[in-house]
């Protein structure tokens, strides 16, 4: 949960955190909408967390034996770009392997799919046996080969009334809108309060909730509405979507999907409800998740948090997934088309489509191209993927299996060389298709198995990027530097330092200050001037939290490296920017209440190599514990 001290302590640590890290506080205030989301999903998981609601993890493969060292991680912080990208780079799209699970299960360990896209979600369906879901994801988790397979499921921008009206609240969760007062006000779908209720997930007199949005998947023959869109911001959708991720992440999923955020987000400034929900998920599934963190990703090709979209700012989703829009042409041999190179024949705007998705967003996030199914369009429509008016799948399907299996060669490759807005390649990663509008992918269906296992080999023999010094022990990758010790009983602390620094006790200075506060500079000279700054800065909270915790509170520390100096864990970022008063090089260590912060700070231009290394060497030898 989020802790108590992001409240009472929320000025002080705000300023402190600005101005000692170089990040700037999120600028618009929290809605009123957010904060209601925050309090109601807080409460939730605490309940949840904590015991006091009675809600069994459904699963029985508690954690892994043992992970691919490529593909490990086991805590949110860990997924980072490199290694989302490692998994999507063999990821499969609607992939259902519920119905056949023997054959699901070959197919998944002959072709090493590492993620599947979409692997179960309610389109009007209602809840599944989650025991019968935990059992099949058991059957892989506890393999000899599956313990890193990722299923992801949906949270979808559809409800359907005989859905959502005869879909019981479980237990767990009705206790909690007991104790948040919630039945006080609700008012209950026509099965009773202890059901979910489809009037109460949108608003249909609200201004700002588009009228399309009512009745927009289907209306019986009177015209009344049978499917619609929910709206995230309402209460209604917040605990029906705390109530899925909830039963998928303890049945042992590791990816959520939020479907068309642009459809249910209509009314959700600045994303902020949907930060809640993502929140949420991200302290389930720490407390509760098979590997402790959960992929996050939707079907846009930018959402901004409070519409910050600098390349630091905090991201909500661990990547992004798109169609990929491919059509009929005769541009190649097998006969279909898509990508940045894609024809532009005034109808397919597949290549324009792409650039925003690639191009555009200014964070270095991974995207996943799905070959997508959205039933049939007019023959005109610029969804449309051959002159019948198929989706993605059907006009892949009618495809014969050889120009399938080029397409996928081809297209494979070529997304793996475009680069990003910040000039990153091998970020776009198209995913063959699964089980969808009666394609199969099997040798025997005259399916891609083959195709996909080949790509997918290919994929996980690619080298590994090296990781950082902060990935190991930062002692033993750091040069010996000419050093001295410094030991300070009255804050607790020692560091090795370069022979030479000045020192200053800066604690008078601090604005603002509070108790256990203190600020101690290590200044380093070029020609008798100061070229840099070495600061170490403390702050007592007033409640004990962890790395976890504090990440959660301070979502920008989620772009950072996790580090562990002296047994105590923390946050690490360097950047290349050598102009003076910036600050290149940064870290964070949670201990209890202590945030211990050290940072190097530009006085002026000079040598990065050199100012990276004494960072790194410092923060090597700094001893909180003392």
């Amino acid at each position: 949960m989020i802790p108590v001290y992001v409240r009472s302590f929320a000025f002080i640590l705000g300023v402190m955190i600005a101005v000692a890290s170089g990040v700037a506080s999120p600028a618009a205030a929290d809605t009123a909408a957010a904060m209601e989301a925050r309090r109601i999903l807080t409460q939730i998981s605490d309940s949840v967390i904590s015991g006091r609601a009675i809600k069994p993890i459904t699963r029985s493969v508690s954690a892994p034996k043992q992970q691919s060292p490529d593909l490990k991680f086991s805590a949110q912080s860990d997924l980072k770009s490199d290694l989302v990208d490692r998994y999507l780079s063999r990821a499969i799209s609607h992939f259902l392997p519920w119905s056949n699970p023997l054959r699901s299960r070959e197919f998944l360990r002959y072709t090493g799919i590492k993620y599947i896209h979409w692997s179960h979600l309610l389109w009007g369906q209602a809840p599944p046996e989650w025991n019968t879901l935990s059992a099949e994801i058991d059957a892989v988790h506890g393999s000899d080969w599956g313990c890193d397979v990722v299923y992801e499921a949906g949270v979808m921008e559809a409800i359907y009334r005989s859905q959502i009206d005869k879909a019981a609240i479980p237990d767990w969760l009705y206790q909690s809108m007991e104790e948040l007062g919630i039945n006080k006000t609700r008012r209950p779908g026509p099965n009773g309060p202890r059901f979910f209720s489809y009037e109460s997930m949108f608003d249909r007199t609200a201004d700002k909730w588009p009228k399309d949005h009512i009745g927009r998947w289907v209306r019986d023959k009177d015209g009344k509405d049978q499917g619609s869109v929910p709206d995230i911001t309402m209460v209604e959708t917040q605990l029906w979507f705390a109530y899925l991720m909830t039963e998928y992440i303890d049945a042992g999923f590791e990816g959520i999907f939020f479907g068309q955020y642009e459809l249910v987000g209509a009314r959700d400034e600045g994303s902020e409800c949907l930060w809640e929900l993502t929140q949420f998920a991200k302290r389930l599934a720490a407390a509760r998740g098979y590997r402790h963190a959960v992929f996050l990703s939707t079907h846009h090709y930018c959402v901004a948090y409070k519409g910050q979209l600098s390349p630091d700012s905090p991201t909500i989703f661990t990547h992004m997934t798109w169609p990929s829009r491919l059509f009929y042409s005769s541009k190649h041999d097998f006969g279909m088309e898509t990508g940045l190179n894609a024809t532009n024949d005034g109808q397919h705007r597949t290549a324009a489509e792409l650039q925003m998705v690639v191009k555009k967003p200014p964070f270095d996030l991974p995207v996943l191209i799905e070959i997508d199914n959205y039933g049939p369009s007019p023959p005109g429509s610029p969804i449309a993927c051959n002159a019948e008016g198929d989706d993605e799948i059907t006009a892949y399907k009618k495809k014969p299996h050889s120009a399938r299996s080029a397409f996928l060669k081809y297209y494979y490759n070529e997304f793996q060389t475009y680069t990003n807005k910040r000039g990153r390649s091998g970020r776009v990663h198209l995913a063959p298709s699964g089980e969808r509008m009666g394609y199969m992918p099997y040798n025997e269906q005259n399916g891609e198995e083959e195709t996909i296992k080949e790509l997918f080999r290919q994929a996980a023999s690619a080298p590994i990027k090296s990781p950082s010094p902060a990935a190991v022990a930062l002692a033993a990758t750091i040069a010996p530097i000419a050093s001295r010790t410094y030991r300070n009983t009255k804050y607790g602390f020692s560091l090795s330092y370069p022979e030479g620094a000045g020192i200053a006790d800066k604690s008078a200075q601090m604005k603002p200050k509070g108790p256990g506060s203190f600020w101690v500079e290590f200044s380093m000279k070029r020609a008798n001037k100061p070229a840099y700054v070495v600061n170490v800065r403390h702050i007592t909270l007033d409640i004990e939290t962890v790395p976890d915790n504090y990440a959660a509170a301070y979502p920008y520390l989620s772009s950072w490296e996790r580090v562990s100096v002296g047994g105590v864990g923390g946050f690490r970022t360097i950047t290349d920017d050598m102009a003076p008063g910036k600050i290149p090089c940064r870290a964070l260590l949670v201990d209890g209440r202590s945030i211990w912060m050290l940072n190097l700070t530009n006085v002026s231009s000079g040598d990065l190599e050199t100012r990276k290394q004494v960072f790194e060497y410092m923060l090597s030898n700094l001893d909180v514990k003392h």
